[in-house]
This record gives C-alpha cells, structure tokens and sequence, in this order.
C-alpha cells in the first residue's frame, strides 16, 4: 500500500508551481504537520526546508510561519526551537524569518500569518504557501 500511494502522491497528484512563475513573491508560509519531542515530523521538516530553498533565492520575501500546540504540552515552543535550529543551519538568521504563533489548523495558519505581516508593515501582493505533497493540488488553486 505505501508503494501504491507513493506513486499516486508524487506521480499523479502533487503539483508544483514552475520556478519561473514564482515572480514577485512578498511572503512564503511553508505549513506546519507538528512536531514530536524529539524532532519535527518529516512533512513540516520539508516544507521548512523547501521554504528555506525559497527564502535564499528571493531575499526580499519575507519567511512567517506557526506552530501547533495541540499535540502535548509545550509542543509549539518545541517545534519553534526545531524550526530555529534548522534555519540556523540553512544560514538564516532570526531577522530573516516571523514566528506568527499557535495554530490549530490550516485556517488559523493563514490568518495568523496575515495579521503577524500586517503587525509587522507586511501587505504582500503575492504569497507562496509551501505545502507537502497531498495539499499540494488544493493548496495550488488557493
């Protein structure tokens, strides 16, 4: 079954948007899957790190994004120390990302972001949201 949904997922239904339409870009938001107390889980790892990819090549976008609480106590201030030290180690500084907050869905993701650019002078035209795989088609046609 693993197989048969791999080939379904990167074959058939993820879609990604070609570099040369990623013009203009003011914001990127890669989304968050929570984390566990010993790592981030592989889908909030790789949107993080895909957004990071993004952030080195558009330096004028700004990088914002949340962390879920919900899955223990603590959770969200665990995933923010995860995703700081990833950073740190794509050579971004704390400057060059927004931390917008909990979130408990995909929902709050969004709005937190708008309001943390917003509080921050951030209106941007054009925002990339990094996604993983399976909300790649919906997350497209937003």
């Amino acid at each position: 079954m693993g197989r048969l949904l791999n080939w379904l997922v990167e074959d058939h239904w993820r879609v990604e948007t070609p570099e040369e339409e990623l013009w203009g870009i003011d914001a990127i938001v890669p989304l968050s899957y929570t984390t566990t107390k010993e790592k981030l889980t592989a889908a909030t790892e790789a949107a993080l790190r895909k957004a990071a990819d993004y952030k080195k090549k558009m330096r004028q976008a700004v990088l914002a994004f949340g962390n879920c609480p919900y899955p223990f106590r603590a959770a969200e201030k665990i995933e923010a120390h995860f995703k700081g030290e990833i950073l740190y180690r794509e050579w971004l500084k704390s400057s060059d990302y927004l931390d917008t907050g909990d979130l408990n869905n995909s929902i709050e993701e969004a709005e937190n972001a708008r309001d943390t650019l917003k509080v921050n002078g951030i209106t941007p035209k054009r925002v990339l949201i990094v996604t993983g795989e399976m909300h790649s088609r919906r997350a497209h046609y937003i």
